[in-house]
């Protein structure tokens, strides 16, 4: 976070405040210095009280798009000074899980940057959800490669009878287990898990990447030293 001096437009006079504004672009995520081009008090047009929240447009150097940002009073400050508490419009950055991924699961790439972009736009109730079928299409394609001529039944059978019987792994079994309770928490009515929240799901889920990403490299790696051995 900076901090730039800019010349507020309200009610009465325009007023110069020392503005908190982010180093980075909502839309295209690059570092950037935001040019600004317009702030103004809230409700200046239609109150005569001091509003305290100031809304600001910036121009974006990089991809030269325009974004708004919000900033509030420092009430602890001795100053006139504003703190940063949002901008947009947000533009969801993809998560790159590279094509050893994709060649595992494609559906659950494109279901996690669903869940991704959904939490972007704060649609908590959904995201939850998405993240939890990006790990169910996780597990099971991944136990599809395991098991291929098992595919029929691991394709049919519920997430937690999958683990059970085609993860043989037991540190990718340990974390989709987990992964699977906090899952569910997020389509149930009731919670179980209180302590945890959609964070932790998506910790345990990227671990589970993690582990899957090392087996299939793994796998590679074997194959490698068997063809240098039959030469």
């Amino acid at each position: 976070m900076n901090r730039v001096s800019v010349e507020v437009s309200s009610k009465k006079s325009n007023e110069i405040l020392e503005l908190e504004f982010v180093d980075n672009c909502p839309i295209c995520h690059a570092k950037i210095s935001p040019i600004h081009l317009y702030s103004c008090r809230e409700n200046y047009i239609f109150s005569e009280q001091r509003a305290n929240i100031i809304s600001s447009v910036f121009a974006c150097p990089s991809c030269h798009s325009l974004f708004y940002a919000k900033s509030q009073h420092d009430e602890d400050s001795r100053y006139d000074s504003y703190n940063f508490i949002e901008y947009g419009p947000n533009r969801p950055e993809k998560t790159d899980f590279g094509d050893e991924i994709v060649g595992v699961s494609s559906a659950f790439v494109e279901i996690y940057n669903q869940a991704e972009a959904a939490e972007v736009y704060k649609l908590s109730q959904i995201a939850g959800v998405g993240y939890r079928k990006s790990l169910e299409f996780l597990i099971k394609d991944y136990a599809c490669r395991l098991h291929p001529e098992q595919e029929e039944s691991i394709k049919a059978s519920f997430l937690k009878d999958c683990i059970d019987n085609y993860i043989d792994r037991k540190k990718i079994r340990d974390l989709a287990i987990v992964a699977t309770w906090l899952g569910n928490d997020e389509t149930h009515y009731l919670r179980k898990w209180s302590e945890m929240d959609i964070q932790d799901l998506k910790r345990f889920i990227k671990s589970c990447v993690a582990w899957i990403q090392a087996d299939v490299d793994a796998d590679e790696s074997a194959k490698i030293i068997a063809s240098r051995q039959i030469k």
